[in-house]
């Protein structure tokens, strides 16, 4: 009920598997086309359970292996990261990167997931996946939606049990190329903390740089 998706006519689910969410929002929008992406496993068991409701006009299965490769380009008007695992290895920026490319020119964006409060205490579900370093703060997550390119980030919805809930939206393109003055910029850093030109591969820095513009 507190997603923003009147007037959204398309919308990607990333992972989800059984379909809990995409037949929801289904049935409440009837307006609403939304792909359910996950991997070609899990999303046969996504066939059976879609087959329980009447959501076979709205509902579509598209088996991929999100985890690794990137949800399509300018195709939605909003994209759902239902439970999105926040790790410590880079992946979660990665995603929201590969969110804000896939969807279309002011799509939306919504996370559900369970944060730790900026003072790192949180609910049992939040705290035992910080244990597991699978979340972060609720200040970290609105700052890794801001750097992959989301702007007027806000909190929809706090609960123990139920949830985080987040949206953001994706008001102006990412740009095409890293800029030019990329390299000036970071060689004045390492040149401060002392390092030399036999101290890193320029091309290496170059290509790391390229993924984190490119989210791949």
């Amino acid at each position: 009920r507190l997603v923003p998706l009147a007037g959204r006519r398309t919308l990607l689910d990333v992972g989800g598997a059984p379909g809990t969410w995409s037949i929801a929002l289904a049935q409440r929008h009837t307006g609403l086309r939304v792909t359910l992406m996950d991997n070609a496993e899990t999303v046969e068991h996504s066939k059976s359970v879609l087959g329980q409701f009447s959501v076979s006009k709205q509902v579509r299965v598209k088996a991929a292996p999100w985890r690794e490769k990137g949800f399509g380009t300018h195709e939605y008007e909003a994209l759902l990261l239902s439970r999105l695992m926040v790790s410590t290895d880079g992946s979660t920026l990665t995603q929201l990167m590969r969110a804000h490319e896939a969807l279309k020119s002011h799509g939306m964006v919504i996370v559900h997931t369970y944060l730790l409060d900026n003072d790192m205490n949180g609910s049992g579900e939040a705290s035992f996946r910080y244990l597991m370093q699978d979340t972060c703060t609720l200040e970290q997550l609105v700052s890794l939606l801001e750097e992959s390119g989301f702007e007027r980030v806000a909190v929809l919805h706090r609960h123990s049990t139920e949830g985080d809930l987040l949206v953001g939206y994706k008001e102006n393109e990412p740009l095409l190329q890293e800029p030019e003055e990329l390299v000036e910029v970071v060689t004045p850093e390492l040149a401060l903390a002392g390092a030399g030109p036999s101290d890193y591969d320029e091309d290496v820095l170059l290509a790391t740089h390229r993924r984190a513009w490119s989210g791949r």
